[in-house]
């Protein structure tokens, strides 16, 4: 089994650019929610429109890259344990590895980098951005029957926290 990493924050906080300007070029499987729900969803249906199929190939892709052993980073808000135990009660097999990249911004940094994205499929309305933003919660290294490995915290404007399982 291979190695799991979930990007976790709020729409607007740079998840999927931090894995564009921070990870290793030889990634072995890249995961994105919005990527397949883009791929998915037609310019004129609503946005969970097709949120079943979305899951469904989301957490198939993710079970196929750990399958063959390699690390799998799954791109998605996993904003609070619930959201992250779904993702890992859905897949047939744990992980080797579970690490967690929280990007956590404030709320005012969300809704700037959100507005800049404006007329863009990816744009969330900032009513939902609040909303989700308030449901955050820092993960913990034991969740559900699940231990991370490590925990990286970054926040704008400060070092990465690196917090690891003792």
């Amino acid at each position: 089994m291979g190695n799991l990493i979930m990007m976790m924050g709020c729409p607007g906080v740079g998840k999927s650019t931090f894995v564009k300007d921070h990870c290793p070029e030889h990634i072995d499987t890249y995961v994105s929610r919005d990527d397949i729900r883009f791929s998915i969803v037609r310019e004129d249906e609503e946005y969970f429109s097709h949120e079943t199929e979305v899951w469904n190939i989301f957490v198939a892709t993710i079970a196929r890259g750990l399958k063959f052993g390699g690390t799998v980073w799954a791109d998605a808000t996993h904003l609070n344990m619930k959201s992250r135990l779904k993702l890992l009660n859905a897949l047939p097999q744990k992980p080797d590895n579970i690490e967690i990249i929280f990007l956590d911004a404030p709320l005012e940094t969300a809704l700037e980098q959100n507005e800049l994205r404006k007329g863009t499929r990816a744009y969330v309305p900032p009513e939902q951005v609040k909303r989700m933003w308030f449901q955050v919660e820092e993960p913990e290294f034991h969740e559900g029957k699940y231990t991370y490995n490590k925990i990286y915290i970054v926040r704008p404007g400060e070092p990465i926290i690196i917090k690891e399982e003792q």
